[in-house]
């Protein structure tokens, strides 16, 4: 048998299939399930700060507080926002406890300080990995809204993107995943997966000539670019 087994972050995986952020993975039973299945490791539900602030929000408003007890009203938003993380905790906790492949955690903050605090305390629950979700969407206030939609949406624009990406991978190994076929074909290597198993493998062109699964689903989704 093929010795699948690689490096990733620091972590010894048995193979380099990392099951991402979803909703599989927001359960322990669901984490179980990605290890059964021959997962290399598992990225837990991302947990977001912004979600944790409206749940607590909410969490405050329905007893009621601001109206009888207005001074309560920060302790009991404390209380929400903490028992929502330790819920989060408690995953990672009972994941590592109920399988041996790497358990890596994933927050996504809005503020400075919730970075540190969520690294810390993940990684004292035992995470053996943190994924840090950053997403910038720089804007410009003098341009409307179809002008700021051109700027990431135009075909051009997202190819003038994907040229700079390139440029910044030279040299580096990169792992693209994505549904979307004019990201994929930029791969040196594509690689096809149906059951759970490697069905296709080779450069974009390689795999339309080859005319298999790749090319029917590419052919499939340039349809409605034509």
């Amino acid at each position: 048998m093929v010795d699948l087994s690689t490096t990733y972050m620091g972590l010894r995986l048995n193979n380099p299939l990392i099951v991402s952020s979803c909703g599989l993975t927001q359960t322990v039973e669901g984490v179980r399930r990605c290890a059964e299945a021959g997962a290399g490791a598992v990225i837990l539900k991302s947990i977001f700060e912004e979600q944790i602030e409206i749940d607590a929000d909410s969490f405050s408003a329905g007893t009621g507080t601001q109206a009888w007890h207005p001074e309560a009203e920060e302790y009991i938003g404390r209380f929400g926002r903490e028992e929502r993380i330790e819920l989060y905790l408690r995953l990672i906790r009972e994941a590592k406890k109920e399988v041996s492949i790497p358990i890596i955690a994933s927050v996504h903050c809005v503020t400075a300080g919730k970075w540190t605090e969520f690294a810390s305390r993940v990684e004292e629950a035992g995470a053996d990995g943190l994924e840090l979700n950053a997403f910038v969407l720089p804007s410009d206030p003098r341009l409307d809204a179809k002008a700021s939609d051109k700027i990431y949406f135009d075909a051009k624009s997202e190819y003038e993107f994907f040229k700079g990406f390139r440029r910044l991978l030279e040299g580096r190994a990169a792992i693209l995943i994505s549904h979307r076929f004019s990201t994929v074909r930029m791969a040196d290597r594509i690689f096809v997966f149906e059951d759970g198993r490697i069905t296709e493998s080779g450069a974009h062109d390689q795999l339309i000539r080859l005319n298999g699964k790749y090319a029917h689903l590419f052919e499939k989704q340039a349809q409605h670019y034509r």
